[in-house]
């Protein structure tokens, strides 16, 4: 059922199927690392660019085209104040601000901690379009922590009645702009009625030995959920990185809980009486730890945002019952919030026992498989208690308090013009919560370095940062957060998305330019642009001099394929690829300096070949819309 041995890259799950390329995206997440975010459309066009950690190792102007191509199709909803702080200077940022998008749970006390990503694939006019769901215990970080992921693939049904179990997907798409800080932009929403309208009409395949399959969204309308059903003499292995009492008392009435497996430092936390209900309790061995730089998610414990966590940050629920077993995986925690206050997703599946039971995820303790060999007993009578720290929960919930009304606080940013190519970025303050006397907060644009830092303060209506560059420009705002209690103190940093005006039309074209240096550079982006089944990391590889390849037209030497060859390859197999070098070419030419960049002799092979490209593109015609809301068993 579950094979920790076959440790799969978050990339990986996106890739597209063969002779599919991405059309829509649409993500959950809790923490929000952008540097994650920025390198993700990688999977959508490229392959095998990421290292061993998740962490990509590719060519920047691959990133810059995986970016470029794809950015403007992902619409990822993140919990508001959660965004993590990125590198300084970092222009291609700009690509992703109409990406982000904050929210907040419906429940004031809870808080938006999904990990769920529905994908929606095209490929040739002939071709059904496919959608692919993810469902993940991970936010979209370089976390190297234990997770699980469940991918289900299915095609949309050319019919009119819905497929009644997929409701919940639909339903769950469909509130996530009532979820958002400001209001989504309308292509967001466009993006979202179209997919929450078209998934409930996907036939999901389900994995091997499975035979049923349920979708069980969590406080999207404000109101809790209970997914485990009650079952004469079941049985229950929990798996969760965070847990709560209350939690613990209530499946216990409705079930028997055989296997507890988390971190040692939750488990400590439990009163005796808690795991006396329990027939064994587990922890990581330590040799199977990561390092993991997910915050906590829940508020169990004082732990600071951003402290490290060993090892285990999956959450699975597995239930015996008579013949069969029941799977519940996702996002939500073994706590009493993740059930009753928190937004969450689950997938729920049932097969055979013997295939996905308790016994069958442990494995055989003799042999080498399953998760026994990665786990060690945790005594609860050897641990050592947890100390109290009161402060330190006090000054944690203060920054957590404080750092929500930032979140939800009117503030908006408006680029003004100096001279030459510099410009400021107003800071618009129009409501500012109170922030108390044992509270200091200062703001600067996430693309500076944190010495550009302003205070922030309720009297002030207005900061300005000048001297700002073009590739500077950015609506992600950096904050940090100082609390003080007596000589204890706690600092937090974390990323606002603010509303941008005023922004050059012509930005994100001068970005280009600024990174696109020579007509080379242009050269061996446009043979990425024209790539006909992705480009792996090998294809910029000498195998004899290990250098990269790339100079002139004859992309890798005498005997690569010319850029006429490639384009010409291109306009056979996969002319859509041509239009990116449309767009590129396009853009270039908005300037002088970019038509420098344009390599000699370029417009004599490219216009031929746009022609037919668009008379192609006239031939094929729009893409045909369908509709349908009724449902059936």
């Amino acid at each position: 059922m579950l094979r920790p041995e076959s440790r799969s890259l978050m990339l990986e799950n996106f890739r597209p199927p063969p002779g599919y390329q991405l059309n829509r995206a649409v993500g959950t997440t809790f923490t929000l690392d952008l540097m994650s975010l920025l390198t993700a459309p990688l999977a959508f066009t490229f392959f095998d660019w990421e290292d061993a950690d998740g962490r990509p190792s590719t060519d920047p102007l691959a990133l810059l085209q995986a970016v470029r191509e794809h950015a403007s199709r992902i619409h990822l909803f993140c919990q508001a104040g959660e965004i993590q702080l990125p590198p300084t200077n970092q222009p291609l940022l700009a690509y992703l601000e109409e990406s982000v998008v904050p929210v907040r749970a419906p429940n004031a006390n809870g808080i938006f901690h999904p990990k769920v990503w529905v994908l929606r694939y095209v490929g040739d006019p002939d071709m059904p379009v496919r959608y692919r769901l993810l469902c993940m215990s991970r936010n979209l970080t370089f976390s190297r922590s234990w997770d699980t992921a469940l991918v289900l693939d299915g095609v949309l049904k050319n019919r009119h009645l819905a497929i009644a179990r997929n409701h919940p997907i639909g339903d769950f798409l469909q509130a996530l702009p009532g979820m958002a800080v400001r209001a989504a932009a309308p292509e967001i929403q466009a993006t979202l009625d179209m997919m929450q309208e078209e998934v409930r009409r996907v036939n999901f395949e389900l994995p091997e030995n499975f035979h049923e399959l349920s979708f069980w969204p969590i406080g999207h309308r404000g109101e809790g959920g209970w997914p485990f059903r009650q079952v004469e003499n079941s049985r229950f292995l929990v798996m969760s990185p965070f847990l709560s009492t209350t939690f613990m008392r209530r499946l216990h009435k409705a079930s028997r809980i055989e296997h507890l497996i988390s971190r040692p430092e939750a488990l400590a936390a439990l009163p005796p009486a808690a795991l006396k209900a329990v027939e064994s309790c587990w922890a990581m061995s330590p040799g199977s730890d990561f390092d993991s730089h997910e915050g906590a998610d829940e508020p169990v414990d004082p732990v600071a945002h951003g402290a490290e966590l060993a090892g285990l940050h999956a959450k699975l629920f597995v239930m015996d019952a008579g013949w069969n077993a029941h799977v519940w995986s996702g996002s939500a925690n073994a706590t009493e919030a993740a059930f009753a206050r928190n937004v969450e997703f689950l997938i729920e599946l049932v097969g055979r026992r013997k295939h996905c039971g308790i016994a069958a995820l442990l494995g055989d303790p003799d042999r080498e498989e399953g998760l026994r060999p990665l786990l060690q007993q945790f005594d609860a009578r050897g641990a050592a208690p947890v100390p109290v720290d009161e402060v330190g929960a006090q000054l944690q919930r203060l920054l957590q308090e404080t750092k929500g009304a930032l979140a939800s606080a009117a503030l908006f940013v408006t680029v003004v013009h100096e001279d030459d190519d510099l410009y400021s970025l107003q800071l618009d303050i129009e409501a500012m919560p109170t922030l108390g006397d044992v509270v200091e907060a200062s703001i600067w644009p996430a693309t500076l370095a944190q010495g550009a830092a302003m205070k922030l303060e309720a009297a002030e209506r207005v900061i300005r940062f000048g001297g700002v560059s073009v590739a500077a420009i950015t609506a992600f705002f950096a904050v940090q957060l100082r609390v003080k209690a007596g000589n204890r103190a706690e600092e937090q940093r974390f990323v606002l998305r603010l509303p941008l005006h005023g922004a050059p039309t012509d930005r994100r074209e001068r970005i280009l330019q600024s990174l696109l240096t020579n007509p080379e550079q242009v050269m061996r982006l446009l043979l990425l642009l024209v790539s006909v089944d992705g480009l792996r990391a090998g294809d910029f590889i000498d195998p004899q001099s290990g250098k990269k390849m790339g100079q002139g037209f004859a992309f890798g030497g005498v005997s690569g394929p010319t850029l006429l060859e490639a384009m010409l390859r291109a306009l056979s197999r996969n002319s859509e690829s041509l239009d990116r070098v449309d767009n590129l070419i396009c853009d270039l030419r908005q300037s002088p300096e970019g038509k420098a960049l344009l390599p000699e002799g370029l417009d004599e092979i490219w216009e031929p070949i746009r022609t037919v490209r668009q008379q192609i593109r006239s031939a094929a015609g729009p893409e045909p819309q369908e509709t349908g809301r009724e449902s059936e068993p």
